[in-house]
C-alpha cells in the first residue's frame, strides 16, 4: 500500500482502467461536471470535463465502466427545478460515452419509456439497458433503443453481466 495525492474536486467514487489508470468521480454542483483522471496511479491528477447538465441543476457520476481505457461510460444523475415550472423538481440519468480515453465526451440519450434502468457498456458503441421486464441495446448515443429478444420462458430479469455487444447473461 502507498497513499496516493486526493484527485483535485475530491471524490465520491474511484474507477479504474488498469492499476495506473484512475478515474475520480466527484459530486458537482454546477452545469459543468468533471472528473479527476490520473494516468500514474493517483501521484498526480487532472481534471476533465464531461459534457454540462441544465443550468441550476447538480447531481454526481454514480459509476464508470470500462471496455478498455480508451472506452467508458459514466453513469449518473442529475436534478433540480425545472425551467419551464419552478415548481417541479426533476431527477434524471446521465449517460456519457468516451472512445478516445476521455479526451472528448458524447452524451447517450438514456430510454424515454420512464423505466428504471441499470446501464452496462458491451463493447466501445453499444450501451445495453436492463430491468426486471427486459433488455434495450443503442449502438448511436441513445437515439434508437432496441428491445433485446428474451430466451424462451424468461419472465423476469435480475442483473445483467455483458461480455460483448451480443453475448450477454
Amino acid at each position: 500500500w502507498r497513499e496516493v495525492a486526493q484527485a483535485t474536486g475530491g471524490a465520491y467514487r474511484y474507477a479504474f482502467a488498469n492499476a495506473n489508470d484512475v478515474w475520480s468521480l466527484p459530486y458537482f454542483i454546477d452545469p459543468q461536471p468533471t472528473l479527476g483522471h490520473s494516468t500514474d496511479g493517483g501521484a498526480t491528477w487532472t481534471t476533465v470535463s464531461l459534457p454540462p447538465i441544465e443550468a441550476g441543476f447538480s447531481g454526481y457520476s454514480e459509476e464508470m465502466l470500462f471496455v478498455d481505457p480508451a472506452h467508458a461510460l459514466v453513469i449518473g444523475f442529475e436534478s433540480g427545478f425545472a425551467a419551464s415550472d419552478p415548481t417541479v423538481f426533476v431527477t434524471r440519468r446521465t449517460l456519457r460515452l468516451t472512445a478516445d480515453g476521455g479526451a472528448s465526451w458524447q452524451t447517450v440519450q438514456p430510454p424515454t419509456n420512464g423505466g428504471s434502468y441499470t446501464f452496462r457498456l458491451a463493447a466501445a458503441t453499444t450501451v445495453i439497458a436492463v430491468n426486471a421486464s427486459g433488455v434495450l441495446r443503442t449502438q448511436d448515443n441513445g437515439a434508437i433503443w432496441q428491445a433485446v429478444p428474451l430466451p424462451s420462458g424468461v419472465a423476469s430479469l435480475s442483473g445483467l453481466r455483458s461480455f460483448s455487444a451480443q453475448r450477454f447473461v
